[in-house]
């Protein structure tokens, strides 16, 4: 009996830990880095610069030569769209989020 009560004790020291560490972790008193799930055979395209782009005219040039390459890249694969997520990173990081009304392999005329 005296082993079960001293299982028992340090099974409910750890689990109360636990708990305290989950209920930190909601109300944001410990921070916690955030690891994306990314898919293995995700399409990615991507663009460094040696120097920060600060004229709108160069950024939108930029985000529409890779735009084009996202779907050079798509329809060698045979694949369309569900979700386009935009990432650009800086001293702060910008995030859009395009998704269509309809997963589709459509070519995008306007780029």
């Amino acid at each position: 009996m005296d082993d079960f009560a001293h299982t028992a004790g340090a099974f409910g020291t750890a689990l109360r830990a636990e708990v305290g560490r989950r209920l930190d972790q909601m109300f944001g008193r410990v921070v916690e880095p955030i690891d994306p799930i990314r898919t293995a055979d995700l399409i990615e395209v991507a663009r460094s610069f040696s120097e920060p782009i600060g004229a709108t005219e160069t950024i939108a040039n930029y985000i529409r030569k890779l735009v084009v390459e996202l779907c050079a890249a798509l329809e060698k694969r045979g694949q369309g769209v569900r979700r386009a997520d935009l990432i650009i990173s800086a001293s702060t990081t910008l995030c859009s989020r395009c998704v269509p009304a309809q997963p589709n392999r459509c070519a995008i005329s306007s780029v």
